[in-house]
């Protein structure tokens, strides 16, 4: 599904990294959408790597992008913010929205400092290997 929606969306001069195998408990359209928006957003936000990676409960995707100033993170996920920028606006808030559709929940890891990483906590599923 990951490499689905890595294909599918323009990440030209990116590379993706998937941390491990896992099966999660979702519709796999939307969950596919989510990752593109994701995706999406590490593309116009500057990202040159993306990785992915599931523990079991948490979902985390992480570019290596520009990080987003800590006084606009609150605003990141608002659909009338344009965070970091016009062309990122619709991008975190969809992926969002898309998690909640699945009883999760998106936060933006304020501990990363390597650009961003949303968290999508909640998420049922079975790593591969535990």
């Amino acid at each position: 599904m990951t490499r689905t929606a890595w294909e599918r969306t323009d990440t030209s001069g990116m590379s993706l990294t998937i941390d491990g195998d896992a099966t999660v408990q979702a519709d796999p359209d939307r969950l596919a959408e989510l990752f593109e928006a994701v995706f999406e957003f590490a593309s116009v936000n500057g990202a040159e790597r993306v990785t992915v990676e599931y523990d079991g409960d948490t979902l985390g995707i992480a570019g290596d992008g520009d990080p987003i100033p800590a006084d606009r993170r609150g605003d990141a996920m608002d659909y009338n913010a344009a965070v970091p920028s016009a062309e990122a606006r619709m991008l975190l808030p969809n992926a969002q929205t898309l998690a909640t559709v699945h009883g999760w929940q998106t936060s933006l890891d304020p501990e990363y400092d390597a650009g961003v990483r949303l968290n999508i906590t909640g998420v049922d599923g079975e790593a591969a290997g535990r």
